[in-house]
């Protein structure tokens, strides 16, 4: 992630605010190059395509924003189930290997510290690496550390041999969604997603050259822009969900972390 987009998504009032003030002065400066060129063409034909231009126009730009935004909310929610079952997969754990010999916890008490400081390396750490598009290398040591912990568990009956399966399946699961929050983090949408939308934008704005620049029309192209810079921003935050004001709420694995940590005495 590149300064700029640092900045836009950790400030979102000014990142807002730059949006639609980009949108709005595009918007004029689209719609005076355009009168300044075509003015002495106008022709009540001219305003009569221009209007249906600007229609059609406007429904198309208006489907591709709404698809790209239905898109982003898909992938954020996703995102967000992701990070929950994580969580609840790691709990699963944790209080499998407190079950798992209950009269000795001795004998798991190193692999649920483990499991804690693995939740501390994933909030501490690791969120912030995949606020940067990459992930942390400390958790996956820590993870593949535990996971050669639990295989060398030694079952003495059938419940601790159930357990341990259990306790082995849910941190597969754990890797899983594990691997899929990175490749989410990796992920960006291709550059010419934006160049859809910026050109349909502009394009919409063409026509409305017929138009005199009164105070009436240039407000009612304001707003139209303006809107678009706000809509066009949103969809940008969700395509990070890892920072800034519409990042991915973490604290279920603080939660988390507090509720093994005083259970494990830490």
């Amino acid at each position: 992630m590149n300064p700029l987009e640092s900045f836009l998504l950790n400030a979102p009032v000014l990142g807002v605010l730059a949006f639609v003030f980009a949108a709005v002065i595009s918007a004029l400066i689209c719609y005076g190059i355009t009168r300044a060129l075509m003015r002495s063409h106008i022709t009540e034909d001219s305003e009569q395509l221009s209007g249906r231009v600007i229609t059609r126009l406007g429904a198309l730009h208006a489907l591709i924003l709404a698809l790209m935004f239905a898109q982003e909310i898909a992938d954020y929610r996703d995102v967000s189930r992701v990070v929950s079952k994580e969580a609840s997969a790691i709990s699963d754990v944790f209080h499998g290997l407190r079950e798992y010999d209950t009269e000795d916890q001795q004998s798991t008490a190193a692999i649920s510290d483990l499991v804690v400081n693995y939740v501390t390396t994933a909030i501490d750490a690791d969120r912030a690496a995949l606020a940067e598009s990459h992930i942390s290398s400390q958790t996956w040591i820590n993870y593949h550390r535990i996971n050669r912990q639990l295989r060398n568990l030694q079952p003495n009956n059938n419940d601790q041999e159930d357990l341990r399966a259990k306790m082995l399946t849910d941190w597969d699961t754990v890797s899983e969604f594990h691997t899929r929050l990175r490749t989410i983090a990796e992920y960006e949408a291709p550059g010419f997603f934006w160049v859809v939308i910026l050109s349909g934008f502009l394009l919409v704005v063409v026509p409305f050259y017929v138009y005199s620049p009164s105070i009436a029309n240039l407000a009612m192209l304001s707003t139209y822009s303006a809107f678009n810079g706000l809509v066009m921003y949103v969809i940008f935050s969700m395509a990070n969900p890892f920072t800034g004001a519409l990042a991915i709420d973490s604290n279920i694995l603080e939660s988390l972390l507090a509720t093994m940590s005083s259970a494990a005495g830490n």
